[in-house]
């Protein structure tokens, strides 16, 4: 979707609506079963005879059988890795089937309903209408077809479609039970207070010592950087230093805070908000003297491209340029707006 910067309000509104299901949860955490783990290659040994008979048995070997089809053009290689693709694709819809079969079966046997999620009806805000008067004039400048119109309907959304993904991931990561979390390396699951060890005094702020048993994390010290508690989903402080040999680490928060309970996760905080830098560029965009047209015009003849109709401020070649919104960037737009010729 980020790639391709396509229905992305759809899938927003899915996501946001929670109607995609996560069926490895649904059965990790509804039933047991007589295998070792509940990967959907183990978990289909009850619903779909035969399955895994084919060459390729693996994720892993897909990788494998690909890059070998790539030395040797063999089709019959291609063939085996499409067969394996498509079986895991049947395995997840009849897991789909099995499991609501076990439903009724369920209420059959208990002789209660089992109620179906409700989600909420779409709701439009002041919020969302400005992003869909942003998409609504991507459309429009990608109509035009030419280089700077495209380059332009690319930079309007280009913030927004890239945070998604981060923001999906930050709302995830609470509802994660300490077991999921131990396996995210954004968070640092099963803290405990290091036994023992009274918290040091740091200005007007204490520096809790915790203990974590062995895990990959990503999370590192900072000043200002804020981690969260997934489960309360509020800021707790700050890592003051952190020893991943001794699976120790530093939170520093206020005196204040002395009487909260100390957390026994820590996750990364939320993305960074990129609002501003978006509405300077959907301001920008606007009008028939807009500096971000200027700013392409002059990067696409630099580099060979013909400039588009409609297009008649030509700025001088410059070597660097700056999106409107950020830093210096901002001044040189407003530069450009009042005398286009320099």
């Amino acid at each position: 979707m980020a790639e391709h910067a396509t229905r992305e309000d759809e899938l927003d509104d899915l996501l946001r609506r929670e109607l995609f299901v996560d069926l490895y949860q649904a059965v990790r955490q509804s039933m047991r079963i007589s295998h070792p783990s509940y990967s959907i290659k183990k978990v289909r040994t009850f619903f779909m005879e035969g399955a895994g008979l084919v060459a390729v048995t693996g994720g892993g070997d897909s990788i494998l059988e690909f890059e070998r089809w790539r030395r040797t053009g063999d089709p019959a290689i291609l063939q085996a890795i499409t067969d394996y693709n498509e079986e895991d694709c049947l395995s997840t819809v009849k897991l789909r089937n099995w499991l609501l079969e076990r439903k009724d079966e369920a209420e059959r046997t208990s002789g209660v309903a089992i109620p179906w999620k409700t989600t909420k009806p779409y709701e439009e805000t002041e919020k969302r209408a400005e992003e869909d008067a942003l998409t609504a004039r991507r459309e429009r400048l990608q109509t035009l077809g030419t280089p700077e119109a495209l380059l332009l309907a690319d930079l309007l959304n280009y913030h927004r479609r890239e945070a998604k993904p981060e923001w999906w991931a930050y709302f995830d990561r609470q509802k994660k039970s300490l077991d999921d979390l131990l396996d995210d390396t954004e968070a640092i699951a099963y803290l405990t207070p290091a036994e023992g060890v009274a918290p040091e005094k740091v200005k007007q702020s204490l520096v809790y010592t915790l203990e974590f048993p062995d895990q990959e994390f990503k999370l590192g010290p900072g000043q200002k950087k804020q981690v969260e508690d997934p489960f309360r989903k509020v800021d707790v402080g700050t890592i003051a230093w952190i020893d991943s040999t001794a699976c120790r680490l530093g939170l520093k928060r206020g005196v204040r805070r002395s009487d909260e309970p100390l957390p026994t996760a820590i996750v990364t905080g939320e993305p960074l908000k990129t609002r501003t830098q978006r509405e300077a560029i959907g301001r920008e965009v606007s009008g028939p003297r807009s500096a971000c047209r200027v700013l392409l015009d002059g990067f696409l003849q630099r580099r060979g491209r013909t400039k588009g109709p409609g297009v008649s401020l030509q700025p001088q070649p410059t070597e660097r340029c700056h999106l409107p919104g950020e830093g210096a960037g901002h001044a040189g737009v407003h530069q450009l707006e009042a005398d286009p010729a320099q």
